[in-house]
């Protein structure tokens, strides 16, 4: 009985650790609200859909500062943001602060993007830093609301294969990502 209940104590302790959230935040552009789609094609001239994604670090998120950038082929035709964003400052492509009703501790849909593209050659949607705040960054759920730099994820490519990205990290680091 004992026995059981160790490896019971062990098993819980380690299914735990494999949901635990990255030590760092991460920002993305996807093709997909499940944060998998790293590649479209769109028809030309149609709309299509684009999503800003974050997975919060272990402090979780209350903001997040940063731009949206699109290749001169594609064009914003609409954003529906966040319905727990309840303040917003700047445009998305001029660079944006975005404020949360509350603590976001797992993956997050900042916006919601509706695109067009005007032309039919390779290239990259992105997140770039807000022009007024010289990194990517993001308001932990701490006290204070302190600000952590965060960490460009994936870019959505369009009408091209996808990026890797790749940074120096440890193996258990990128395990947490998913």
């Amino acid at each position: 009985m004992k026995k059981a209940l160790l490896i019971a104590a062990a098993i819980l302790m380690f299914a735990g650790s494999l949901n635990a959230a990255p030590a760092s935040a991460y920002i993305g552009v996807y093709g997909d609200i499940d944060h998998t789609v790293c590649t479209l094609s769109p028809p030309q001239y149609a709309p299509f859909h684009a999503y800003i994604m974050v997975l919060p670090s272990m402090r979780g998120m209350q903001a997040a500062e940063f731009a949206l950038l699109l290749p001169g082929t594609i064009i914003q035709s609409g954003a529906v943001k966040n319905a727990d964003i309840t303040v917003e400052l700047g445009s998305l492509s001029a660079g944006i602060s975005v404020a949360f009703g509350s603590c976001h501790t797992d993956w997050t849909i900042l916006y919601d993007l509706t695109l067009i593209a005007l032309a039919t050659v390779p290239g990259s949607i992105g997140i770039g830093p807000d022009p007024t705040v010289p990194i990517l960054a993001v308001a932990s759920c701490e006290q204070g609301y302190p600000l952590e730099s965060v960490i460009f994820h994936q870019p959505l490519n369009v009408y091209q294969g996808c990026t890797i990205g790749v940074q120096s990290s440890t193996w258990g680091a990128i395990k947490n990502l998913f």
